[in-house]
């Protein structure tokens, strides 16, 4: 098995959770003041993603990076 594919695979909501709220910032910055509903709205969907994306993980324990990162039931 590849290691890299895994261990991104196990970080994959922090991943979509930091992306997501890095473009929301982004775009509430270029977007301005009028925009703050939009991305309140669209922050709620990313928190809805990332939660989905936590609970249909690949199973009760992941390991990856070295053993650096362990996503488990606690």
């Amino acid at each position: 098995m590849n290691a890299p594919a895994l261990s991104l695979g196990a970080a994959l909501p922090e991943r979509f959770l930091a992306l997501s709220a890095l473009g929301l910032l982004l775009y509430g910055a270029i977007a301005g003041e009028g925009s703050y509903r939009r991305v309140a709205g669209l922050s709620i969907a990313a928190l809805v993603a990332a939660a989905a994306l936590l609970f249909s993980g690949a199973g009760p324990r992941s390991i990856g990076f070295s053993g650096l990162f362990v996503a488990d039931g606690f």
